[in-house]
């Protein structure tokens, strides 16, 4: 006689705990020629200061025509010959290249996480009480002045953090979120639509 699948009982397996477990194991010596293997295959990197190197934005064609507009503009100036505050390039400055745009971008996006995890208390309660999260505004969590204290070095001016923020901003505000697919907090609650 045939039994159907859907009629076949499910074997369930049985398992009991083993009170003495970790005597045995310790007691259990690794076998020598398996003991050079495992060190061959378990290697532990700590990516600590080589995460900081990472880049993981990658720029699209939309921040590939920014970046060739930005660079085809002249350097502005003020009448006095002073660089303006919200010119693209500081006068003299070298144009922006496309590394230099990803790095920041990243680390913009990085900035822009560590704030609301700071500001977790905030919006946490909500997610706990399975509410959807008011989650602050990405102005309110990094500002031009903050990215530009954080970000502006000798490779790239004040005057260059501001622009790319800029730029940042409405890419945050064109996808409705993280520029970054693992830092997508707010997915779950994300209103698609509107």
């Amino acid at each position: 006689m045939k039994v159907a699948v859907a009629d076949a009982p499910i074997h369930v397996p049985a398992v009991s705990p083993v009170k003495d477990y970790p005597i045995i194991r310790a007691a259990l010596p690794v076998a020598p020629q398996y003991a050079e293997l495992a060190t061959a295959y378990f290697r532990y990197q700590d990516l600590g200061t080589y995460q900081a190197v990472l880049t993981q934005y990658d720029a699209d064609e939309v921040d590939e025509a920014w970046l060739q507009a930005f660079n085809a503009k002249p350097a502005k100036s003020s009448k006095a010959g002073v660089p303006r505050s919200d010119a693209g390039v500081e006068a003299g400055a070298s144009s922006l290249s496309l590394d230099r745009l990803e790095f920041l971008m990243h680390r913009l996006e990085l900035l822009h996480f560590e704030a609301l995890q700071a500001r977790a208390a905030d919006w946490q309660p909500d997610v706990k009480a399975g509410k959807v999260p008011t989650l602050p505004s990405t102005q309110a969590l990094l500002s031009r002045t903050t990215a530009v204290d954080k970000l502006a070095d000798s490779e790239a001016g004040a005057s260059l953090v501001r622009a790319v923020w800029t730029h940042w901003l409405g890419r945050r505000q064109e996808v409705g979120g993280p520029l970054l697919p693992h830092l997508w907090l707010e997915e779950p609650w994300k209103v698609h639509g509107s």
